[in-house]
């Protein structure tokens, strides 16, 4: 039996429904705070060990924003710890938040903190640290 070319929207036809990724404990992301019109530029920090792979495994997980970094800098201490900072610009509140709890989530991360800069005149400046409890915002 062939299916028709819309197969969403044929009747009798259930449209797929996206499942919680249980294993990646991302179950709190469901509502992230901010809303997506209000971009801003967005500056992570991140400290790790010093692996050779490290750079590869933050890169991948910064790419989720879509967007190309418009400053980077790394820095190795005494071949032991490694501290990276990111500059990327036009990323919402949300996608900032959720982008560092996948960071948090990558073994090599001994730390982690984004600057928001831009998300509205009262605030002009936040910053987002994740800590057992959750995400801290301080300004």
């Amino acid at each position: 039996m062939q299916r028709p070319r819309d197969w969403i929207s044929a009747p009798g036809v259930k449209a797929p429904t996206m499942t919680a990724d249980v294993y990646a404990g991302d179950d709190s992301l469901a509502e992230p705070s901010g809303s997506p019109e209000q971009l801003s530029t967005v500056v992570f920090r991140i400290e790790a060990d010093a692996e050779a792979d490290v750079t590869c495994r933050i890169a991948n997980v910064l790419r989720i924003a879509n967007r190309a970094p418009t400053r980077g800098t790394l820095l190795t201490e005494g071949g032991e710890r490694t501290t990276i900072s990111v500059e990327i610009e036009g990323v919402s509140l949300g996608k900032a938040e959720y982008l560092l709890r996948k960071l948090s989530q990558l073994t090599c991360v001994t730390a982690s903190e984004v600057e928001v800069t831009g998300i509205e005149p009262s605030a002009s400046t936040r910053v987002l640290r994740v800590t057992p409890e959750g995400v801290v915002t301080s300004d």
